[in-house]
């Protein structure tokens, strides 16, 4: 089936069977193939190697597999200790704004997930404009 996975816990290797799939088969072309494979790595939390299986097979090595799983766990961590809840957002004296925080940092989680790079950039920049505007 597309987008199956099979895990060999002795060499850590993932083979994703991408014959098929309507999304790609890499994770440069695709955010719908890099969210998908992140939660992959949520679930099993241990990875080398990285094989998407379609025509040809796309191979992502340990050092590409050490990034995507720190981005993986940082999302998953976020989640599980709810960092990103409305406590944590509110600023004494400025309720109006909570909803807008929240919003944006949760669609910032969100798009970690599809686009990493993507999400830091827009997240360093909006950071930059409000020390800016402060």
């Amino acid at each position: 089936m597309v987008c199956d996975y099979n895990y060999d816990p002795k060499t850590g290797q993932i083979r994703i069977n991408c014959i098929g799939c309507v999304y790609g088969c890499n994770l440069e072309d695709s955010e719908i193939c890099m969210a998908r494979t992140i939660d992959k790595l949520i679930e099993i939390k241990k990875i080398a190697e990285i094989i998407f299986s379609e025509s040809r097979e796309y191979v992502y090595d340990k050092d590409v597999c050490k990034l995507l799983l720190e981005i993986a766990l940082a999302v998953e961590r976020i989640i599980r200790e709810r960092i990103i809840s409305i406590t944590n957002v509110a600023v004494e004296g400025c309720d109006r704004c909570v909803s807008e925080r929240y919003n944006f940092l949760k669609n910032i989680l969100d798009q970690a997930k599809y686009d990493p790079v993507e999400a830091y950039k827009k997240l360093i920049r909006t950071t930059r404009h409000i020390r800016i505007r402060s």
